[in-house]
């Protein structure tokens, strides 16, 4: 049966092959050139249209085959023994498959191109094979059971490689170890490659167990175990081995230890030989310990431990000192808790685990002779002080002090507080002037007091006492002293108040209930049981209660300024701005009847209430038109009175504070109706037009006089300055005929002189030019007459040095020569010149030997040579 499109013969070329289907017996064989097939009817090619390139290894390389056939032990491929040709009368045989196997093959087993047998596929190209470079693994796990290697590279026998026998199972992983070539198997599969890890100095490498297993130190490692690999160098992990990380070790020096804590009973790396034994020191779980540079200067945290911190080292200087709370004991190698150390400089050490420094490092008290401290005994405490006798010899003086004791230690000196003392106040002398205080309280009785215009030191049962006043008088001293609002005034120094001149301020004293007055200008000092006098005076126009705060009241003269509304008896509504002048009628010398000035808090208020009572009664009985007429003998009127003649008096005297008015004035009338306002303005403004008119007739009248009066003054001016003028004419030209006569005779005189004057300059012009001509041809020949001296001596002189310079270096070059020479002679030697001398004449005469000459010369042909006797030389005679 022919197939229709495929073709009978096919050109196989070298190197390739097909498959051919044998339809009548089912059979695929392969046919491999250089060939030309002729296919058969019943045969049909299953390698495709074309024929395929046989697989060729490069050296080093791999590939995968799967389903491959069997080889015997000829490395041929074997046949079953089924199938039988009929036509061609020869027994037809399939070759023997592998199914569902695969097949590594490699270079050196198939060195040669090879086809790929039916049922043959390649499932991964050539591969170059795997180098394991040094420091480094591939993890590999077995597939199935089998027997391999142990990582070692195998090796080629006959065609036949050989492996040292090791069972492996089935889902084991191992490790194959460089440096080394990696010939892949089908039993393995390569999970990834391992590389070693270099551990540095001062480094270490932590390691877990994946499951059990033996490590590199042959120490038997359970599941999940962490253990430290400190060995510098490379390390490759084992194949159950994982790397948590790398850790760094902690440098420690004089300065820097490390504070530990065991996570687990275990033995650190710290310890001694015992019989040939390294033992470590046992750590216990939850111990605390430190690591110093006395033991190592570097220090890698165990896998059982953990680091609690750096400790730094304490330093103490000569005036420091600390306490140590929870000393560690060296004997019982415990703590002692609750207890106390004072330890004092200079020194230098690290806290212990559970130590710690109350309060610091803390400086000494260095006391100077203006200083104390105040001291307490925290508990009995026994105290021992130098002291100095009455014979001049210094002893020990002993004190016993109870728990709450007090008491001072004075400077100067350096003193350290034990631990049984507490340091309450550090003192020093107050410096005071003259008009400085303070307040000091003595604790045991409570009572307080002044100490001003000295230095003062407090006694141990004395303290500074703050004097608290209120916010209003704290504003008020703040703001005499010109600080800032924020400023805060110190409260123990004694309270003073500058009373500004001609005031008066108010003192209470509470313990005492009486009152003091002082007047400005005065420095008021406040002693502990007394308190300002504080005013809240009425302020703006019109009054206002409380604008004003102040601790000092003005004597006076003052005025005071208000507004007030007032109501005429015909209904007018006006408002008044009045300005009252006022001051304080006292005797300073009395303090009862100073004292009256207090007796009103607010007696500008009170003033102005009473000025505008008596105002408003006055303008309510008159009518507006006498009111605008007579405003200011009214109100007048109205305040100060009348005496029994009918006259206003002068002043206005207030018993109750001795506040006297002495005048009153009237700054502004202004009706507070609008009509009101519109009907005064229009009558002032008509009489403002009246008087207006009448005084610009009286000006004009008067302006007419004037000026007729100037009128007749002018005429008479005008001739009075006519005949000065003719006077003065005449005077001119005599002047000016005397002044042309003198003018010509200036002339005259003035060109002889300057005739003369200009000969005598010209004459001297030239004999002058003459020198300086003279003087200019000298000096241009001595200066040519130098310059070729200086040229002269320059030349001879660079001659003489050239000449110097040149025979310093033949000089030098002699020198160099003969030096070279003798070097030259000593570097041979004297045999070897000799040897130099007699070599040429020796050579010579050898040469002469060998040539049975006795003589020779030599010549070049261009110069003639005399040969007259010279054979009687050459020729020997016999």
């Amino acid at each position: 049966m022919k197939q229709q499109g495929v073709p009978s013969s096919y050109k196989i070329l070298p190197y390739y092959y097909i498959h051919v289907l044998d339809c009548n017996a089912n059979i695929t064989r392969v046919i491999i050139g250089p060939q030309t097939f002729i296919r058969q009817d019943h045969e049909q090619v299953t390698s495709g249209k074309d024929p395929l390139r046989m697989i060729t290894i490069p050296k080093r390389h791999y590939c995968v085959i799967e389903n491959p056939i069997v080889k015997g032990k000829d490395g041929l491929p074997t046949k079953d023994k089924y199938g039988y040709n009929i036509q061609l009368n020869y027994l037809l045989r399939q070759f023997q498959v592998l199914h569902g196997e695969r097949e590594i093959r490699f270079h050196e087993q198939y060195q040669q191109p090879f086809p790929l047998y039916p049922k043959e596929v390649l499932i991964e190209q050539p591969t170059k094979l795997t180098i394991v470079r040094e420091g480094s693994a591939l993890k590999i796990e077995a597939l199935r059971n089998f027997k391999d290697n142990e990582g070692k590279e195998m090796y080629l026998i006959h065609n036949i490689f050989f492996f040292p026998q090791s069972l492996r199972i089935a889902g084991e992983q191992y490790l194959f170890v460089g440096p080394a070539t990696y010939y892949p198997r089908i039993e393995e599969k390569v999970l990834g490659q391992i590389n070693a890890v270099t551990i540095k100095d001062n480094q270490a490498l932590r390691l877990t167990a994946l499951q059990e297993l033996v490590d590199s130190g042959n120490v038997q490692r359970k599941t999940g175990e962490e253990w430290l690999m400190r060995q510098p160098g490379q390390y490759l992990p084992r194949v159950y081995e994982q790397i948590v990380q790398i850790v760094d070790a902690e440098i420690l020096n004089d300065r820097r230890a490390l504070q530990l804590r065991a996570v687990q009973g275990f033995e650190d790396v710290y310890g001694m030989l015992f019989h040939l034994n390294f033992k470590g020191v046992q750590r216990k779980a939850g111990e605390e310990y430190l690591i110093t540079s006395t033991r190592s200067t570097s220090h890698i945290v165990d896998v059982d431990e953990e680091v609690i911190g750096i400790v730094n080292l304490t330093i103490l200087a000569p005036n420091q000192y600390c306490v140590i709370a929870n000393p560690f004991d060296e004997e019982t190698q415990k703590n002692k808790l609750g207890a106390l150390v004072l330890v004092q400089g200079p020194r230098s050490f690290f806290l212990k685990p559970n130590e710690y420094l109350l309060n610091g490092t803390q400086d000494s008290y260095i006391l100077s002779e203006d200083q104390a401290l105040l001291l307490k005994a925290k508990e009995k405490f026994t105290s021992v002080t130098k002291k100095v006798n009455d014979k001049g010899q210094e002893i020990d003086e002993t004190i016993d002090y109870e728990p709450g004791n007090k008491w001072m230690i004075y400077g100067p000196c350096i003193y350290t507080p034990p631990i049984e003392v507490e340091v309450l106040e550090h003192r020093r002398k107050i410096a005071l002037d003259k008009n400085e205080g303070i307040y000091v309280r003595d604790t045991k009785t409570g009572q307080v007091r002044t100490v001003f215009g000295q230095s003062y030191m407090l006694q141990s049962h004395e303290e500074l006492w703050s004097m608290e006043l209120p916010e209003n008088v704290e504003k008020q001293l703040i703001k005499q002293s010109f600080q800032a609002s924020s400023a805060v005034r110190e409260k123990f120094k004694v309270v003073s108040y500058r009373a500004p001149f001609n005031t008066a301020v108010q003192v209470y004293n509470y313990k005492t209930k009486t009152s003091r007055i002082a007047f400005g200008p005065d420095l008021v000092t406040l002693q502990p049981d007394e308190v300002f006098t504080q005013l809240s005076l009425s302020g703006q126009t019109p009054k206002v209660p409380g604008i004003v705060n102040t601790l000092h009241v003005m004597m006076g003269p003052e005025f005071s300024t208000d507004s007030i509304t007032v109501e005429t008896s015909d209904h007018a509504v006006l408002r008044l701005l009045l300005a009252y002048n006022w001051y304080f009628r006292v005797n300073k010398t009395n303090q009862e009847e100073a004292s009256k000035i207090f007796a009103v808090k607010d007696f500008i208020g009170d003033l102005c209430n009473q000025m505008a009572s008596k105002v408003r009664a006055a303008v309510a009985s008159a009518s507006f038109d006498l009111f605008h007429k007579t405003s200011a003998r009214l109100i007048r009127k109205a305040i100060f009175g009348e005496t029994e003649d009918g006259k206003i008096r002068k002043e206005f005297f207030i018993e109750k504070n001795y506040l006297v008015i002495t005048n009153v004035d009237i700054k502004n009338v202004e009706p507070v109706d609008a009509q009101t306002r519109a009907n005064l303005q229009r009558t002032v403004s008509l009489a403002i037009e009246i008087s207006t008119q009448k005084q610009q007739a009286q000006a004009t009248h008067q302006a007419n006089q004037y000026e007729q009066e100037a009128e007749g003054e002018l005429e008479q001016l005008k001739l009075q300055d006519e005949l000065k003028a003719e006077e003065a004419k005449q005077k001119l030209l005599q002047m000016q005929n005397k002044s042309e006569e003198v003018k010509q005779q200036g002339v005259a005189v003035a060109e002889a002189e300057a005739q003369v004057k200009g000969e005598q300059i010209k004459a001297l012009a030239e004999l002058e030019l003459s020198k300086l001509r003279s003087e200019s041809s000298k000096i241009e020949k001595e200066a040519h007459l130098n310059q070729r001296i200086k040229k002269q001596e320059l030349s001879i002189q660079y001659e003489q040095a050239k000449v110097e310079l040149e025979i310093l270096k033949q000089k030098s070059l002699s020198e160099i020569e003969s030096k070279k020479f003798e070097q030259m002679v000593e570097s041979l030697g004297q045999e070897t010149l000799i040897a130099i001398a007699n070599a040429g004449p020796e050579l010579q005469a050898e040469l002469l030997k060998g040539l049975g000459l006795q003589g020779y010369i030599f010549t070049d042909g261009n110069n003639p040579i005399n040969l007259l006797n010279t054979a009687n030389g050459l020729i020997p005679q016999h």
